[in-house]
């Protein structure tokens, strides 16, 4: 099992331990930087 299968399932999980979250966090983190840094018109 990944631990985004555990993480989806509500188990305790090492997010620092697999690739895809890491991935996933980076794309969010890209996402909320851009989100943020809108101009307001």
């Amino acid at each position: 099992m990944t631990e985004k299968e555990k993480m989806l399932r509500q188990m305790i999980y090492d997010a620092n331990n697999d690739v895809d979250l890491i991935e996933e966090r980076k794309v969010a983190k890209d996402l909320c930087y851009d989100f943020n840094h809108l101009r307001p018109s």
